[in-house]
């Protein structure tokens, strides 16, 4: 008799696997990567995404648990990346509702961090910040909102990382190797910091060449249509692509190429 197989589909491991091939399509520019991770995702939310809320696991005709903070910080993480290499706004919408999800029913104000289940009834409150087999949800939490304040130029997020990548300093300077998620944000709040928007009839190509260099420090956004968001808003010309490159909301004058880009990136 064979061994009985589990087929249960785990929502934060999909979402893992979500970002692994954004970060393959970026790499390579072969549509199969993103055509999978759209796939995927799509499952997701079809199928572990009811009545606002994630479920942790999904399997036909089984009962469905309620999701942990590894499936919000996650999803949120991979919705954010297909936003930024589709310029669809369906994803950053979504990654935005699950936001507010997280910030009702996880945060905890004591230590300005996010429990990892929604209540405490079954589980004692669990505050997971160290990585292990998979990142902290804690560190790719801070990360998300790190990336949501500079795509709403909003100071309540970013302000917000900056106070739990605070908290991590003493833990990251005993044993780095073990918070490396938190290293990265580290790095990004060290370092200048870019964003870099891309606005007209050819933002998808462009944006397709910014992330094929890799830029570790930039968050790279476009739009091919008229937007009020705040890196897009009143910088849409028609039959024009400009590329606009940024930090602290204050910005170069939009320029047209790849290599004026990083030369104001060089010089900024």
């Amino acid at each position: 008799m064979r061994p009985r197989s589990d087929d249960k589909i785990i929502t934060s491991w999909n979402a893992l696997l979500i970002n692994g091939l954004v970060d393959a399509y970026k790499a390579f520019g072969q549509d199969r990567f993103l055509e999978k991770a759209e796939s995927v995702f799509s499952f997701i939310k079809s199928n572990s995404f009811q009545n606002g809320k994630l479920v942790h696991t999904y399997k036909k005709g089984s009962q469905r648990k309620e999701g942990f903070i590894e499936d919000y910080a996650f999803m949120i993480d991979a919705s954010l990346q297909l936003y930024e290499v589709t310029l669809n706004t369906e994803y950053l919408n979504f990654a935005k509702e699950l936001n507010k999800t997280v910030e009702q029913d996880f945060a905890d104000d004591a230590s300005g961090m996010y429990h990892y289940n929604e209540g405490n009834t079954l589980i004692a409150k669990i505050i997971k910040t160290d990585d292990g087999v998979i990142p902290s949800p804690n560190a790719v939490m801070a990360n998300n909102l790190f990336q949501l304040g500079h795509l709403e130029y909003n100071t309540d997020y970013t302000t917000k990382s900056k106070l739990m990548l605070s908290a991590m300093v003493p833990a990251i300077k005993e044993s780095a190797p073990s918070y490396s998620k938190w290293n990265s944000l580290l790095l990004n709040n060290t370092y200048p910091y870019f964003e870099i928007a891309v606005v007209g009839k050819d933002a998808d190509i462009l944006v397709e060449a910014l992330n094929e260099i890799q830029l570790s420090n930039a968050l790279i956004v476009g739009s091919k249509v008229e937007s009020n968001a705040p890196l897009f808003k009143d910088r849409y010309v028609e039959d024009n692509t400009f590329i606009y490159v940024c930090q602290n909301t204050t910005c170069k004058l939009p320029v047209k190429t790849i290599d004026e880009t990083l030369m104001q990136l060089k010089n900024f």
